[in-house]
């Protein structure tokens, strides 16, 4: 996908520029660069609920798209990581508290903590960087074409924001390829639709659950749900070094991310959308229950839910 940023003629506002080029080239495509946020809280406080169960992931490879991480973090300090920054302006790795909580959930291993994922090799875009323009939709889309470059099947997203054409073809592209995409719905309130890039077409949408099973009540709602996670009140990694609770549909989607992970080794996407099958039959919902609110249903560590099958 070529790229090519334009600013609009001086004194002239941003959003007259683009009806001027769109109604110059039909035939384009021409877009705000919109910034994405990371879309999660931390809260201190509270009992943590339980981390996740630990499986055996040594052969698995799972991508991230996010802010920076501490990758000296003890949950994170021995795992198999490879950081790239996809930001234009500043090309240096910044750790920050959601980065590292997201990359704790899925590869975090220390002696009183466990990632979804301990053990498996993670590649982790920085879309963010510190920039004050990171996670912009081109930052966004770099970040999705080294993830693709890489053939890393599974893509943790846990970033939201408005439709952007740019975003959207790169996803587009990606899931055209059999990359299963990964994101969560958002936490603007129960009244408003799921953000993007959960809400693209073929993209994984996640929402955030409590341990007794209840959504999270700010969490985005929508047919374009697909699964539900733990996200309220989860124990994750933070930058200083310790660990804080977190909660947001932002750290549902990791848990997702890595039940994907396990069953698809390289971009395929019949291979993908048999995962989606296979993880839909065992997601759990209540009857009384709308798919608009859990999708599919919650899915939980598979060692986990194999242990309460038994």
């Amino acid at each position: 996908i070529q790229l090519t940023r334009l600013a609009p003629p001086p004194g002239m506002p941003v959003t007259e520029a683009l009806k001027a080029l769109r109604a110059a080239d039909p035939d384009g495509t021409y877009d705000l660069e919109h910034v994405y946020d990371p879309a999660g809280t931390t809260t201190g406080g509270g009992a943590p609920s339980p981390t996740p169960s630990l499986i055996a992931a040594d052969d698995i490879t799972i991508g991230m798209i996010d802010a920076g991480i501490d990758t000296t973090h003890p949950a994170l300090q021995d795992a198999d990581i490879e950081t790239k920054v996809t930001t234009e302006r500043r090309r240096e790795r910044r750790p920050t508290a959601h980065g590292t909580a997201v990359a704790s959930l899925l590869v975090g291993d220390d002696e009183a903590f466990k990632g979804a994922l301990p053990g498996a090799t993670l590649y982790a875009a920085d879309a963010f960087a510190g920039s004050p323009t990171g996670g912009a939709a081109g930052d966004i889309a770099r970040a999705i074409a080294w993830l693709s470059s890489k053939d890393i099947a599974v893509i943790n997203v846990s970033i939201t924001g408005p439709d952007n054409a740019l975003l959207a073809a790169a996803v587009r592209a990606a899931v055209a390829r059999g990359h299963v995409i990964v994101a969560p719905v958002g936490n603007d309130g129960p009244s408003a639709a799921v953000r993007y890039p959960a809400a693209y077409d073929g993209v994984v949408a996640v929402t955030s659950v409590d341990a007794k099973g209840r959504v999270q009540l700010d969490a985005n709602r929508g047919p374009a749900v697909d699964f539900a996670a733990m996200g309220v009140n989860v124990r994750a990694a933070q930058a200083d070094g310790g660990y804080a609770n977190v909660t947001g549909t932002s750290f549902a989607s990791p848990l997702v991310a890595a039940r994907f992970a396990e069953l698809v080794a390289s971009p395929n996407k019949q291979e993908a959308a048999e995962a989606l099958a296979a993880l839909a039959s065992t997601a759990k919902r209540p009857p009384d229950v709308r798919e608009a609110i859990l999708g599919h249903g919650i899915l939980t560590p598979r060692i986990e839910a194999a242990s309460a099958e038994r």
